[in-house]
């Protein structure tokens, strides 16, 4: 029975590890950014093919709207030559890409860029970019390759004042606030502390002038 649950176990990890070297993998380079409202920037999808692809097609990236707009997709060097290249659509009002493909009549199996994409940093706060992995397709002469998202982007951008979700409004006021909130305690936590210390001392001296008067 042991002996069974061995190799069940043994061919379960060698089919991971074959399923691993079986799945193309697409994904952000680098996987964060931190940039300044007003900075442009370019950030990288890079694909590492299982075996020989000679189309890549991505149908939705996305983002929350507002913080970041996309400016522009480059083709990459992933393959040497194109046959069919659909740069997408940029909707920065709904926060994503659509339809990007690249089709070569070269094949490759080497690792590259697939594309280029150039953001403009709107205002400030957080915001994730995500390749939908269900829009995802790779193929060699018409044969699907399994396909798989390794990461997603994180952008943090700083506001005009120097703190993140300023936007360049002005100073972040919930900030401000909880310190002025903080800085008024401990005002009145001290003044409170002294006032418990100050009868203590009084007491104390009235005790010495007894003692005077006793000699």
């Amino acid at each position: 029975m042991r002996k069974i649950i061995l190799v069940v176990i043994i061919l379960s990890a060698l089919a991971s590890v074959a399923s691993a070297e079986t799945t193309t993998k697409v994904g952000f380079e680098p996987k964060t950014m931190f940039v300044d409202t007003g900075e442009v920037f370019n950030v990288t999808i890079n694909v590492e093919p299982s075996t020989e692809i000679d189309t890549f097609a991505i149908d939705n990236i996305t983002w929350q709207p507002g913080t970041i707009d996309c400016l522009s997709v480059t083709q990459g060097t992933l393959f040497s030559e194109s046959t069919l290249w659909i740069s997408g659509g940029i909707q920065n009002a709904n926060g994503c890409i659509k339809n990007i493909c690249w089709g070569s009549a070269t094949p490759t199996s080497s690792s590259g860029s697939y594309v280029v994409l150039t953001f403009k940093a709107i205002k400030g706060g957080y915001v994730d970019v995500e390749i939908d992995g269900n829009s995802v397709g790779a193929a060699r002469a018409g044969n699907a390759v399994t396909t798989e998202v390794s990461n997603k982007l994180a952008v943090s951008v700083t506001g005009s004042t120097g703190f993140l979700g300023g936007a360049g409004n002005g100073p972040n006021t919930p900030l401000f606030l909880a310190i002025g909130i903080i800085c008024v305690v401990g005002v009145l936590v001290a003044i409170v502390s002294i006032r418990r210390r100050k009868p203590k001392t009084q007491d104390k001296e009235h005790l010495d002038v007894d003692k005077l008067f006793e000699n």
